[in-house]
């Protein structure tokens, strides 16, 4: 029987990558290989996946312009810049960076001819996200009550992040994946699909950062009140009533230990503002007094320094690249306004689409990854959690009526 390049693709990317993410995730927490750094298993693996995206959009031609246009686009950027700093490895790891934003383009496009060749459908591409953000949790849940993996904020704390590298990054993956679970629960009412939402809701709360926590909220209040028999919903209401009454006291000594990172960030931040960002206001500051726009420099503004470079000065030495934990300003820094530019155009109009066809849900969950995105980065630049921006997007433009 032969298998089909299509879905040889749609495997890979929906059920091999969580395997492959949790080992290179697995190498860098146990310092087997530096985080970023080029040629750990999921940059292989996504290497290959960026190589038949490409295959896939061959026959387009608009598709495949905008391909050549990103890849050109970076390359030269990263190019240019090489003649300043002169720094190989430098040069080598700002097209890593580039690669990751424009992995995410290529899926976007590769999945979009699957979508217009009626060879995936709107439900078959949401079954095939909701199931992948399963996998992820299914393997985090098993590490975590095997008790084999690593703690999110270092061990005695609550927050687990399992074989995952990147906590923050795997809290808005995960936080956004319950939404989309429980969005597919409420578009097909199938037998099982409550049960996945409930393992994901699990598996996102014991992450146990902010936007891990803030999310489970969101989707256990979803749950409840998507729930269409009114017995149920005042059911779980009474019930959850009568039960954190009944261990309040229990409640406060579990409340205080989830939240003990929180708290200690959040006494220790100098504003509400600098808690929300993790204090990423005070990096864009920093940055901003360091930025030098002198002579040719001030080229940076419209087309950036590169991912290497970014904000920092062209003639210093440096050993790796610095991130600014804000896709916004990381945007900007390392392409420049233009592509900025066109980033918030890309969000703006999936945004407006979705609230004008009045996929309000959709729009929801959009809004919430690309508010994270644009304040506290670990998005466009984070092969996981980055992989919802073209996955969402598509749910958007693909949603049809009779579909909330």
């Amino acid at each position: 029987m032969k298998v089909s390049i299509n879905s040889i693709y749609l495997i890979l990317l929906f059920y091999i990558a969580p395997f492959l993410d949790a080992i290179s995730g697995y190498l860098v927490l146990s310092e087997t290989i530096t985080e970023g750094g080029a040629g750990s298993p999921s940059q292989i693996f996504r290497l290959i996946v960026l190589v038949i995206s490409f295959k896939m959009i061959l026959k387009d031609k608009i598709f495949f312009n905008i391909a050549i246009f990103l890849i050109t686009y970076i390359v030269i950027i990263e190019s240019f810049f090489f003649i300043v700093h002169n720094n190989l490895f430098g040069y080598i790891l700002g097209l890593v960076y580039g690669s990751k934003l424009f992995y995410l383009v290529l899926i976007y496009l590769a999945l979009r001819v699957l979508l217009k060749s009626n060879i995936i459908s709107f439900l078959i591409l949401l079954e095939y996200i909701r199931n992948y953000i399963l996998l992820t949790s299914i393997i985090l849940t098993i590490s975590f009550i095997s008790g084999l993996g690593f703690y999110t904020y270092g061990e005695g704390t609550f927050g687990f992040k399992g074989f995952y590298a990147a906590g923050n990054g795997l809290g808005i993956f995960q936080g956004i994946g319950l939404l989309v679970s429980i969005y597919y629960w409420k578009v097909t009412r199938e037998k099982y699909a409550l049960i996945s939402s409930l393992i994901i809701l699990f598996s996102t709360v014991i992450i146990g950062s902010k936007t891990a926590l803030l999310l489970s909220t969101l989707g256990f209040i979803s749950i409840i009140f998507l729930q269409k028999s009114v017995l149920i919903k005042a059911l779980v209401v009474f019930i959850i009533i009568f039960l954190f009454v009944t261990y309040m006291d229990q409640f406060v000594d579990t409340f205080e230990t989830v939240f003990d990172v929180i708290i200690f960030r959040f006494e220790r931040s100098e504003s509400v503002l600098s808690w929300i960002l993790s204090n990423r206001d005070n990096y864009f500051i920093d940055a901003v007094n360091t930025l030098s726009v002198d002579g040719f420099l001030i080229l940076r503004i419209f087309f950036g320094f590169g991912a290497f470079i970014s904000f920092r000065d062209p003639k210093g030495s440096y050993q790796g690249i610095d991130i600014l934990e804000s896709d916004f300003l990381d945007i900007f820094f390392m392409y420049g306004s233009i592509f900025l530019f066109f980033y918030l155009l890309f969000i703006i109009s999936h945004l407006y689409m979705a609230i004008i066809k009045k996929k309000f849900f959709i729009a929801l969950m959009f809004s919430l990854l690309m508010t994270h995105s644009l304040m506290a980065g670990h998005i466009v630049f984070n092969g996981m959690s980055g992989i919802l921006v073209p996955l969402l997007s598509l749910l958007i433009i693909y949603s049809k009526k009779g579909i909330k």
